[in-house]
């Protein structure tokens, strides 16, 4: 028999239910607890910093300009390259969409269908092949040991 069953069959309260749920409650409380500090750290680095700034301005506002603009263009070369960057693989995936497209386009107009090998190359499948095998009585020899074919020759 376990201790439950025991405690169970005399009446004896464990309060073992309320315990694991006051210990949940401390857990969960503990984490919360964290993210709070964590908040209020970057609340007041924030604070602090924005106190220096306006410090800085009411002492030094030419300074305090030029360092504010220097930080905003900063910003925007970065943020100007990351969408330059972001850009050419837009034009280029658009690119690849429109001649997919019309290849896709000109398959289909010629009786035929895109497929996809299992290393992702992309085929046009030809539907209507013929065998075309050439005519031995069409390839002639010249003085010069060349072989010319017929239909070629002007």
């Amino acid at each position: 028999m376990n201790k439950e069953r025991l405690a169970e069959m005399f009446g004896i309260d464990t309060y073992k239910k309320e315990n694991d749920r006051l210990a949940n409650d401390n857990n969960r409380m503990a984490k919360e607890i964290e993210v709070q500090k964590a908040t209020s750290r970057t609340l007041a680095d924030t604070l602090i910093d924005l106190e220096m700034k306006l410090e800085l301005l009411k002492k030094e506002p030419d300074k305090y300009i030029e360092e504010e603009v220097k930080r905003r263009m900063e910003l925007f070369d970065k943020n100007y390259k990351d969408r330059l960057y972001h850009r050419a693989f837009a034009e280029g995936r658009m690119a690849a969409y429109t001649e997919m497209g019309i290849w896709r386009l000109d398959a289909i107009k010629n009786g035929n269908r895109l497929v996809m090998d299992k290393n992702g190359e992309i085929y046009e499948l030809l539907q209507d092949i013929e065998d075309i095998t050439a005519d031995v009585n069409e390839i002639t020899t010249t003085d010069n040991d060349e072989i010319a074919l017929e239909d070629l020759i002007c």
